[in-house]
């Protein structure tokens, strides 16, 4: 039996009393059933319970803001008179319910979107509610609805993966034991978010996580044996990469940390080889074809000897070394050959 820990389905957390329909099936059926409080259930109250402890109660402050331009189109209005003064796109304000799975985070991030209108609009009139106008008026607590927001979209995501039909409770406590590992690898670390990381390139939530994964499996004597092995820091990346797939942010992270050049070095070796070979008696060669000559000289570490016998081994490659294709005048000709025989047709 899964269901929510309320004193009709369990008798409370505690499982007490015979009056529960818990204790009921187990006396009717004359043995055991299993009881297993729902996971979903328990997230959502734990998150809503974890926010009580806050010097602001975010629950209040959605469901007062909510309730204020829920039939009011006058408000409405004004308020998106003041979305297109600070340019912020106008958004509806969402509700929030106790009693429904996933409606906090989505109206907690409705506010920190539309935060710079909404204090102006909620400062600007007359009669502003006692609560809201405290809320607006004190700064640090813009912070505090991003760093709830960053908490609650946490147990969004776990919910969401949760609530399907077809997981099973191994599942979910896998889940479950996922999302304590990242919180408390946040407070281990006292990680907080940037103020707009709702939408960028990266996610830094995710990279968070991804990070104290890597953490996990690359120990102390991983590295040690990477430096007495003198591997490349790419290779070792490449390894980590091939071990773990879920590392999508630190895969992009690594993409442009690689891709910004130490020194000039490697192009100005690069520029001394292109004069030794483009002598005055090679001054013909096209801009192409050195080209591809000093890229396989740059990437392929081979001797001479070792470059022959691969070639050797690649019949097709040597046919299109010897034919004519790789030169203009075939590709004009092979062109005009073409429209010839388009003409005549």
């Amino acid at each position: 039996m899964s269901a929510d820990n309320t004193n009709t389905n369990f008798g409370g957390m505690r499982r007490k009393g015979v009056n529960n329909l818990f204790s009921k099936l187990n006396a009717s059926r004359g043995k055991p059933v299993i009881g297993i409080g729902c996971v979903a259930h328990i997230f959502n109250n734990c998150l809503q319970n974890a926010t009580d402890v806050l010097p602001i109660d975010v629950e209040v402050i959605a469901v007062k803001i909510f309730k204020h331009f829920y039939i009011s189109t006058v408000r409405v209005e004004k308020l998106k008179q003041f979305c297109d003064f600070v340019d912020v796109e106008y958004k509806k304000m969402l509700s929030f319910s106790k009693t429904r799975f996933l409606s906090l985070m989505p109206a907690i991030e409705r506010i920190v979107q539309m935060f710079e209108p909404l204090k102006a609009y909620f400062l600007s009139i007359d009669n502003c509610p006692t609560v809201l106008k405290q809320f607006f008026q004190n700064p640090i607590n813009e912070a505090w609805m991003w760093f709830v927001h960053n908490i609650a979209s946490l147990f969004h995501k776990v919910i969401l993966d949760v609530e399907g039909d077809k997981i099973c409770a191994t599942e979910a406590a896998l889940e479950y034991f996922e999302l304590i590992n990242k919180l408390q690898n946040r407070l281990n670390e006292l990680y907080l978010p940037l103020k707009d990381y709702i939408g960028p390139i990266l996610n830094q939530d995710e990279l968070f996580d991804e990070v104290s994964l890597i953490r996990t499996n690359v120990t102390e004597d991983k590295i040690v044996d990477w430096n007495s092995r003198n591997i490349s820091t790419e290779d070792r990346w490449l390894e980590v990469f091939q071990k773990e797939s879920a590392l999508k942010n630190l895969k992009i992270l690594c993409e442009f940390v690689f891709c910004l050049p130490g020194t000039s070095a490697s192009l100005e070796r690069l520029f001394s080889n292109i004069n030794n070979y483009w002598s005055p008696d090679k001054s013909q060669l096209k801009i192409s074809t050195l080209e591809a000559i000093m890229q396989v000289y740059t990437n392929f570490k081979v001797s001479c000897n070792e470059m022959f016998q691969f070639l050797k081994s690649k019949p097709q490659l040597l046919k299109e070394i010897h034919g004519s294709k790789k030169y203009d005048w075939y590709q004009n000709d092979d062109q005009n050959f073409l429209a010839g025989t388009s003409k005549e047709n």
